[in-house]
Parts: structure tokens; sequence; C-alpha cells
């Protein structure tokens, strides 16, 4: 079974028409460093606060992060290191999922890869509030679908999902 980058660069790679993606939950980085890496016409929004919360707002407990100037390093080193090897193809919003939307215009993303705050409310929010922002014919995925409060958002939300890849979810927006 691929890992869950290669999973998703393959999901994707039919779907690429604009050429413009969106990570929610950029954490280390990793699967939009594999994307560009991947796609060299890809452009990616990443999108994450880098912020620390109170565990019982966010619910992964799967950050290890627990004073705010370690994010503070993590965010920095991140776009430092997307600026050297990717010029000008990340685009980062530090805020929350939310809020971050409202920067983005609907319909003008390929696909969006959800793996922020893993609380059922969360995950629905993002879904809810990200899926405008797709083309027809769009993405929508994210992972973690083992957790029962992100399969739970996610069945709610869009209906039954497809799977792949390691724990990955995925929902193709229908062309009018």
């Amino acid at each position: 079974m691929p890992d869950r980058d290669t999973a998703i660069a393959k999901l994707i790679s039919n779907s690429l028409t604009l050429g413009v993606g969106a990570e929610i939950g950029i954490w280390g980085g990793k699967v939009s460093r594999h994307l560009l890496t991947t796609y060299p016409e890809l452009t990616m929004t990443c999108v994450d606060p880098f912020k620390v919360y109170p565990s019982e707002i966010y619910s992964a407990n799967t950050c290890t992060y627990k004073k705010q100037e370690k994010f503070d390093r993590l965010y920095s080193t991140l776009v430092k290191e997307f600026d050297e090897k990717f010029p000008s193809r990340a685009r980062w919003i530090r805020k929350p999922s939310i809020e971050a939307a409202e920067e983005v215009e609907d319909g003008t993303l390929d696909f969006v890869f959800i793996d922020g705050n893993h609380a059922y409310e969360y995950v629905k929010a993002d879904i809810l509030v990200w899926r405008p922002k797709l083309r027809p014919g769009g993405i929508l995925c994210g992972h973690d679908i083992n957790y029962r409060q992100i399969k739970r958002a996610v069945r709610k939300t869009i209906g039954r999902e497809k799977r792949t890849g390691v724990n990955c979810w995925f929902k193709y927006i229908p062309r009018p």
C-alpha cells in the first residue's frame, strides 16, 4: 500500500486542471512538500494557525508542541524552506482554517486536503467552508478517516466517502 503522500499525489494527478490546491493543517509540511516536488506546475495554499491550543480544542493529541515559540520556529522554517525550494508556489495563510477560507475565492482550487483539527465540529466546518472553493470536478480529500469523529463529519457533510492510501478519504465534486 502506498504511503499517504504518494496516494494523495496519485489521486489528484488526473484532476489538476488549474494547478492549484490547498492543504488544511500543514504541521511539518510533508504533504505540501511532496505535492510541490511531484508537480512542478502546482501552487499550494498552505493553511495552519501554527498555534498552541488547549487539548479540549485540539482533540487529536498528536501535537507535541506545548510552547508557542516552537510553532513560531516551525512556521518560519517551513516558509523559508518552501520559498527556497518552490519560489512563488506556496501561499501561506497563518490563520484558523475557517478564517483562512475567506481569503480563497470559490471555484479556484483543483483539490483541498483536510488534515487539521480532528474534532467532529472542526472537520465538519472545514468541509463546509472549503468545498465551495473547489472547481467542478475537483477533489475534496483528507486524512485519518479511521478516527470516528472524522468519519462521522465526512459522512454527515458529503455522504459516503471513497478511500485511498493510508487512512485517506476523498470525494469528487460533481461537474454541472
